[in-house]
């Protein structure tokens, strides 16, 4: 199931396109996956408490994609349902799903939505959100594997002032503003860096913290501070570039 690719298009759309076959694939994952949903809450929940386990077992059969398109289409069907929190019904509007009504007018989607008690419902849907936000935070790579993306044909050109990191973002797999961006953390001090990968500064205030001094930034290095913190301290970025120039 896994391996099947989420058709979101409606059934006309798909008849229309001659991708029947791939709509009724991905028709027939969604409601295994719904099913394999409405289980796992099923068998999780014990003593009032749905088990934080219950969520990966359905990521690793379907995959994070499927069963974000399943508990979306769920929450926006039951839209109306006060049982489910506002923050889990703003975040399934911001996933696109087509109506997919049959000659009756029914809309197919009701055919996959998890049908669990609403409460338990809402619960695996936090846990799913959180549980795909952990796995995607693990994958950001470090300041310095984002760096060895780059060709090394290009350093040259850069440090020329040529313009190429724009020309070469399809090869590096990012932008050129990204590549300027990372190109920048090369001039954090080490300790500044290691926060970085360790994710103790987020990379928004590390591009400010770069324009800084090497000795304003070992001062800052030497506070134990969060990312949130350096909101307090970093200085704005055209702050951060006029101490630069002076």
């Amino acid at each position: 199931m896994k391996d099947i690719a989420v058709y979101r298009h409606p059934s006309n759309y798909a008849h229309e396109h001659g991708e029947l076959e791939l709509y009724r694939a991905s028709q027939k994952a969604n409601l295994a996956c719904k099913e394999a949903i409405e289980a796992a809450i099923r068998e999780n929940y014990r003593d009032n408490c749905l088990n934080t386990d219950a969520v990966k077992p359905v990521i690793a059969q379907f995959g994070q994609e499927r069963i974000i398109y399943v508990l979306a289409n769920t929450v926006q069907q039951k839209d109306w349902d006060g049982r489910i929190s506002s923050d889990n019904k703003a975040w399934a509007k911001s996933i696109p799903i087509f109506e997919n009504p049959d000659a009756w007018g029914t809309d197919r989607n009701c055919f996959f939505v998890v049908n669990s008690h609403p409460g338990l419902t809402d619960l695996f849907v936090t846990r799913a959100r959180k549980e795909i936000a952990e796995h995607s935070k693990e994958q950001r790579p470090s300041v310095h594997e984002l760096l060895k993306k780059q060709p090394e044909r290009n350093s040259l050109k850069i440090s020329a002032n040529f313009r190429s990191d724009d020309e070469i973002d399809s090869d590096a797999g990012v932008s050129g503003d990204t590549i300027r961006n990372y190109i920048s953390l090369t001039q954090l001090v080490p300790e500044l860096q290691q926060m970085v990968d360790e994710k103790k500064i987020a990379l928004t205030p590390a591009y400010q913290l770069a324009a800084l001094k090497p000795e304003e930034q070992a001062l800052l290095a030497g506070f134990s501070v969060s990312s949130y913190d350096l909101l307090d301290v970093t200085p704005r970025s055209h702050q951060a570039e006029w101490e630069k120039r002076n």
